[in-house]
């Protein structure tokens, strides 16, 4: 059962305390002679099997192989993508081994580091519903606050220096023009190419809308 060793150091070199020879001294120290595939100067950021070692690394795994790393961090941008990988690879029969992960036991093979994968797994799920709430709170303040969330600004409106939507000191002139328009029998496509032609371009879809809100 082949197993092969993985060691990276991003661009961040003098902040990371963790070289490129350490990490191979600690792979062989606990697997002597295996081969180490290193990347150097790759940010976490890039998943494993898309950085140049990685892709190396790759095209050499078998069902039976097993990956050694020496920290968590080396191989994976988080516990979520660890987690992931880790169960896209034993699909395929290969494993893995962190070092100050269960002792360095293969994961397949060590209930320990089983174990403790799953609690890693269930706090990274923990962490993206907290990520989730906390965003669709700050979204619902934001609305609140009358704060722009994202995409184009409402027909008529731009944002004030406060960041909160204002309408334009002639948005109220193209919504009564709109009104006369309709009240006169034009078409909601022929209104909205009026508009366009004397205010900002809008569209039918917008006009229709625009004159629902305001009859309502």
């Amino acid at each position: 059962m082949p197993v092969y060793g993985y060691a990276r150091v991003s661009t961040n070199k003098q902040i990371e305390n963790s070289s490129i020879e350490s990490q191979i001294e600690a792979i062989r120290a606990r697997f002597p002679g295996v081969a180490v595939f290193v990347d150097d100067g790759v940010s976490g950021s890039v998943p494993l099997f898309e950085r140049p070692a990685g892709r190396e690394l790759n095209a050499k795994l078998c069902e039976g192989d097993t990956i050694v790393l020496a920290k968590l961090d080396r191989g994976f941008r988080s516990v979520e993508d660890f987690c992931r990988t880790l169960e896209e690879l034993s699909v395929d029969g290969i494993d893995v081994s962190v070092l100050n992960l269960g002792g360095g036991e293969p994961i397949g093979k060590n209930a320990i580091a089983r174990a403790m994968v799953q609690m890693l797994a269930v706090f990274a799920e923990l962490e993206r519903s907290m990520i989730a709430e906390r965003t669709e709170e700050g979204r619902a303040v934001a609305k609140a606050e009358g704060r722009h969330l994202g995409g184009s600004y409402p027909y008529g409106y731009e944002p004030g220096v406060d960041g909160k939507l204002q309408p334009t000191h002639w948005r109220a002139d193209a919504v009564r023009y709109m009104a006369q328009l309709q009240r006169q029998g034009f078409s909601v496509r022929a209104i909205a190419k009026a508009v366009s032609g004397h205010y900002s371009k809008v569209s039918h879809n917008t006009v229709s809308n625009i004159l629902k809100e305001n009859v309502e």
